[in-house]
């Protein structure tokens, strides 16, 4: 019978712990017989340090074996469920960036076009990402829906006035962000994958000067299966 592949890995990640560093092990002993306790032998207290040392490291490596097997924990983190085909939009930017989107741009490395949508509730926020093209290159839209409660017209309020919330970024990381005083509204339809926004975003970062932009129209996207 051929050895599970997983169990190899595990043993020969704890057979490299346990082989002797040899400088290591004899600078080590040097140390333990120049200081000995009264009634214990130092080399056997370094023997117990040393196998607990040992025993804590290869439990390190079997748990950081272990979450990049995720499947063995039967563990899938909540996140945004990915479709790699491109989107219909019907959006329309202004401001210093301006589009008027119809469609995603496909993914593309670390920019892609994410979307909770029907696990939205399970997860109880609802996440979009959509990578548009503007006259300023290529940027993402950003739109956090928290808490989320299911089909519905979600609105700033007083009491609530960071959801939702909504962004566009480049790849640069420069951003304007709705604020407490922007009016946001984003609906989204009985399929949760589709709906509407309509946000205005004055909250700037990297640009202390750009007046503020502005975002309309129906989005979709796919939850991926």
């Amino acid at each position: 019978m051929s050895e599970n592949p997983i169990r190899g890995d595990v043993h020969r990640a704890l057979d490299a712990l346990a082989r002797p560093v040899p400088e290591l092990h004899s600078r080590s002993m040097g140390a333990v017989r120049a200081q000995r306790v009264e009634g214990v032998d130092g080399g056997s207290r370094f023997g117990w340090l040393a196998g607990a040392t040992a025993l804590v490291l290869a439990l390190a490596v079997v748990g950081v074996f272990l979450l990049m097997k995720g499947a063995l924990l039967g563990y899938t983190p909540a996140q945004p469920g990915v479709n790699s085909g491109v989107w219909a939009e019907d959006l329309t930017v202004t401001g210093d960036v301006s589009a008027h989107v119809t469609s995603t741009v496909a993914n593309a490395g670390a920019i892609r076009n994410e979307c909770t949508g029907k696990i939205s509730r399970t997860v109880g926020k609802y996440s979009l990402l959509l990578v548009i093209s503007t006259d300023q290159g290529v940027w993402q839209i950003a739109v956090d829906v928290d808490p989320y409660q299911g089909p519905g017209t979600y609105t700033t309020t007083t009491d609530n006035p960071n959801s939702p919330r909504v962004w566009i970024v480049d790849a640069e990381k420069t951003s304007w962000h709705s604020g407490p005083d922007d009016a946001v509204v984003f609906t989204v339809d009985s399929t949760e994958e589709a709906g509407t926004v309509s946000a205005r975003l004055s909250a700037r970062v990297l640009l202390p000067s750009a007046p503020p932009e502005t975002i309309n129209g129906t989005w979709s996207c796919r939850t991926s299966t």
